[in-house]
């Protein structure tokens, strides 16, 4: 079959396998290139180029079209024991940022990311999702921050709870790369959405 056509996509690339996940959901919803596109806030010839394997979407944009088809992220991620070193870098947008998926791929209700953050840079967009996450700092002191004004910074060792329905993001003031590793649990249910304490925070020793 197609990378186009093939749902699970097991031996194609890893934007095609997403692509392969993604048609086959919009299809089997019977939902038009351009109502997901709508749904999703991007274009419907961003959605046309996915499909086909021609691009990875960032982290972001994975979320937005998961939640427009009634899916978890994690539905539509590739599976990482094709991948080589089993891991995926994923287009942040941002300069002097980069994200990698590094376990947890296709179908898993658990995945873990690393971002890493370059100095005196901050992620462009804010970005908000469902679900639960926590955050370790591994290298520099980077700072997350939400759109309600709250800010933490972590030190290496240092770990937040994250409220995810609150639009935020990642910076780095210092003058050290910062990287940090992010654990994600996937949710859809409105019950069970996690609305964490922006307040809770801890250090690893």
């Amino acid at each position: 079959m197609s990378r186009q056509t093939r749902a699970d996509g097991d031996q194609a690339t890893p934007a095609a396998q997403i692509g392969a996940r993604v048609r086959t959901y919009r299809t089997n919803q019977g939902l038009t290139m351009r109502e997901l596109a709508r749904r999703a806030e991007v274009s419907q010839p961003y959605v046309s180029q996915l499909e086909h394997g021609d691009l990875l979407p960032s982290i972001p944009s994975l979320y937005r079209l998961a939640a427009a088809l009634g899916i978890t992220a994690s539905k539509l991620l590739p599976d990482l024991s094709s991948v080589p070193d089993s891991s995926l870098s994923m287009p942040t947008g941002s300069a002097g940022t980069t994200q990698r998926v590094l376990a947890g791929g296709s179908g898993r209700g658990l995945h873990v990311h690393e971002i890493t953050i370059a100095p005196k840079t901050a992620e462009d967009g804010w970005f908000n999702h469902s679900g639960e996450e926590v955050a370790v700092a591994m290298e520099g002191r980077p700072s997350w921050e939400n759109t309600h004004g709250v800010r933490h910074a972590l030190p290496a060792g240092g770990a937040l709870v994250i409220d995810t329905s609150t639009p935020h993001r990642w910076r780095n003031d210092g003058d050290l790369l910062a990287r940090i590793i992010l654990i994600c649990a996937d949710s859809l249910s409105a019950e069970s959405e996690f609305h964490a304490n922006p307040e809770e925070t801890l250090t690893l020793h």
